[in-house]
């Protein structure tokens, strides 16, 4: 297993809060796998719920931006 400075970077890199990043680590070196393992899996899905939420902001700038060259192309 990794060292316990290692996780807790990784962990922080991975855009956890220190809190989180710190209970995850406390229990992964006192062998509760199962409960960091459940709070990694959170936090990955609410990582991943905030990609969805932006790549829909992004579609909104596309179809904004291509609205807008269609509407100077037919002038």
């Amino acid at each position: 297993m990794k060292s316990k400075d290692n996780i807790l970077q990784n962990l922080l890199d991975a855009g956890c809060s220190r809190e989180l990043a710190e209970k995850i680590t406390e229990l992964l070196i006192n062998g509760d796998e199962e409960q960091a393992n459940l709070l990694i899996k959170q936090h990955r899905k609410c990582l991943l719920n905030s990609v969805h939420a932006y790549k829909k902001n992004i579609d909104c700038l596309d179809y904004l931006v291509y609205a807008l060259e269609k509407d100077k192309k037919s002038c």
